[in-house]
Order: C-alpha cells, then structure tokens, then sequence
C-alpha cells in the first residue's frame, strides 16, 4: 500500500547543520577481528555498528576501514534479514505547501538518512518553480523487507511514484548515491508506461569510487549526525550494507532513452577528486560551488538555480 505524505519544510531550517568532518586523507589499513567477516559466523548490526565506529573513529581513514565495514554489515544483512520481490514499503513524501502535485522526484541513495530531510532544503530552494516529491528506499525501518533485487526495488519504487504524481512527465534527480537509485528508477518507470523527462545526477560517483574512499567522510558524518537526520539502529544498517551490495556488485546502469545530465560539486573532498566522476555517466556536465557535503546546503540556492537551467531545456510539455 502507497500513501504520500505531505511534509510542509519548516520555517527554521537554515538553522540545521550537518556535521561532516572534511579532512581525510590516507593511512594504514587495518584487518577485521576474527569471526567478523566469516560467513559461517555472521555478526549482528549492534557488532558491525560498533565496529564501524571504531573504524571510523580515527582520523585519518583508510580505504581498507570503509571496505571492511561494509562487508562487515553486509553479512549482518545477509543473515538477518528478510528479502521479497513485492510488498516493499515505500516512503514518499510531497515537500509541497500547494495543491498541484509533483514535478520532480528527488530520489534518496543507500545511506540511512531520512529522504525529507536530505531534500528539504532544495526543495525550499525550488519554491515557486518546482514541486519535489522525495521518495526513499525501503527497508530502512523495523519490519520492512529489503528487495531481493535492484529489479524488484524499481519496480516498487516507480509504482509508489506513480500514484504520487499525475500524467505529466517528470524529471528524475538523485544526489550522490542517490543517482544509482534514480538511473535504476527511470528504467523501472519506463517499464510501467511513466513518462521521463530528464534525469539529473547530482555528484554521483562512478559504483567503484564510493566502495573506497568517497564514503569515508560521509560515513563519519553519518554516524556523527544526530537521530532526526540518520538512523544507526540494527534496520538502518543492515539496509544500508544490502544496497551497498545491490548496487556494487548486482547492478550496472543500462542505457536509457531519456536526457542524463550531470551536476558536479565544484570543490573535490581531500583525496577524492572528483572531476572525472561525469564522465562514468554522461558527457553533458556543469559545476556549481561548494563540495559534495555542501552543494544541498550552504550553496543549496546555487544548485537549485542550475536545476532549473538544465530542465527549462525539457519542458514537460514537449
């Protein structure tokens, strides 16, 4: 069952910080402790979790770090949870204060950070020239099944989008992580007959970049980030380590026959240029100001303004 909810973006939130450490840069990898990685003894998400923070915990942070959390919550996934091809619950939010239903679909990536708070700015920022829905990934909360494919999960996700928005076509746009997901899902409402207008991807990295280090500062921060912004509990994060291996290692993105444009982050995160990063997805890219922890925040109203550049070129209408 799909219901949208409407999310109204309070007045204050300018006010909301996010706490993204930026100085990484490389060290000594380290080893697992014994058992952890073993797939006859998988570990639970409490283990993984406090083994991803003493991971994190030091700073500098080496690749070898992040690789071995995730394989770490990736066996916890594998081992406790429930996968499905259906019955997938999907969250939707409407960040609208209007009648008119949405335009464009802001789509969530893998980590555990709440769709309507990731977008909430942009959508503020988009006020009066576009109307977001944000729509995340399932499996994120206690009960929920995980998709037992990305096949599974586009078709769940273009399914609740669909009864969100009416026959117009939409454009599609996924930050970071979130772009794999939104490729995935242009394909999926493609399959159902929902017309795309364009995709954007904003920073996305190429599937290998972000399985070293891109994700090192991004998971300090969200293990960091207070609860109202990112869930750390057992559900979060073995969902999270389940789309980590979905979309690493049993997804790549196909051709599409809608427009891909690219939005990078101007500045590159220490040890993580990210300049080439467009060119794994499209030859159409433009850059804004900031890095990619900042280009949704303090320079969210320069990234709304190319938003509405790249899609004045497809219109709904045509």
């Amino acid at each position: 069952m799909v219901s949208c909810v409407s999310w109204l973006i309070p007045p204050n939130l300018h006010s909301i910080e996010h706490r993204f450490p930026s100085n990484t840069h490389s060290v000594e990898c380290i080893h697992a402790p014994e058992g952890l990685m073993s797939s006859t003894e998988p570990a639970d998400a409490h283990t993984v979790r406090a083994y991803l923070t003493e991971l994190l915990d030091e700073d500098p942070i080496a690749r070898d770090r992040v690789s071995h959390g995730m394989a770490a919550i990736v066996a916890a996934a594998r081992s406790g949870r429930a996968f499905t091809t259906s019955r997938l619950e999907v969250p939707t939010f409407r960040l609208t204060e209007d009648a008119h239903l949405p335009d464009l679909v802001c789509v969530g990536g893998i980590l555990p950070i709440a769709v309507h708070i990731a977008y909430a700015r942009l959508a503020g920022a988009l006020r009066g020239s576009h109307r977001v829905l944000a729509v995340g990934l399932p499996g994120f909360r206690a009960g929920e099944n995980l998709p037992a494919d990305t096949t599974a999960l586009a078709r769940a996700m273009a399914i609740a989008v669909e009864k969100c928005c009416d026959d117009e076509p939409l454009a599609l746009l996924g930050f970071s992580s979130g772009g794999w997901v939104a490729h995935a899902l242009t394909a999926g409402l493609s399959s159902i007959g929902v017309r795309v207008r364009a995709l954007i991807l904003l920073d996305t990295p190429p599937q290998g970049v972000v399985a070293s280090m891109a994700l090192s500062p991004v998971l300090r921060g969200m293990l960091a980030a207070g609860p109202e912004f990112v869930a750390t509990d057992d559900s979060a994060l073995t969902a999270m380590g389940w789309y980590f291996e979905l979309f690493q290692h049993r997804w790549s993105p196909g051709a599409l026959s809608v427009p891909v444009r690219y939005i990078r982050a101007g500045s590159d995160l220490p040890g993580n240029p990210n300049r080439r990063w467009s060119e794994h997805w499209t030859s159409r890219a433009t850059a804004v100001p900031g890095d990619h922890l900042t280009i949704l925040t303090e320079h969210v109203d320069t990234t709304a303004g190319e938003i509405r550049e790249l899609l004045t070129e497809f219109p709904a209408s045509s």
